[in-house]
């Protein structure tokens, strides 16, 4: 059971809960299965994909991060080849892959 956070509401883990249970092992690609998920946010300036952002904070979650800012701090300290597997967004300017900013993420 998900120990309550008073300070802080997170919409990852609203996310997750409405998932329900997931084996992963038959899911081919996580990132395949959050694509499942309608984006509500408008498709205007929108430049990390909903899948990978999901994909990045499941996997920060299964490694211990409990709260948005540490989700992003998993993702902002993530290797290039974590963030590509991930679904990454390319960014050419600075040839490498980045990690949504934590207001992003929020």
């Amino acid at each position: 059971m998900r120990e309550p956070c008073l300070l802080l509401y997170s919409p990852v883990t609203d996310v997750l809960d409405r998932l329900g249970s997931v084996n992963l092992q038959h899911a081919a690609d996580l990132r395949d299965y959050f694509d499942t998920i309608t984006d509500p946010r408008d498709a205007r300036g929108v430049r990390h994909s909903l899948a990978a952002m999901l994909a990045r904070a499941a996997v920060a979650v299964a490694t211990g991060a409990r709260l948005i800012m540490a989700i992003w701090e998993w993702a902002a300290d993530a290797p290039q080849w974590v963030l590509r597997a991930l679904g990454a967004r390319w960014d050419p300017r600075r040839t490498r892959y980045v990690a949504p900013g934590e207001a992003t993420l929020r």
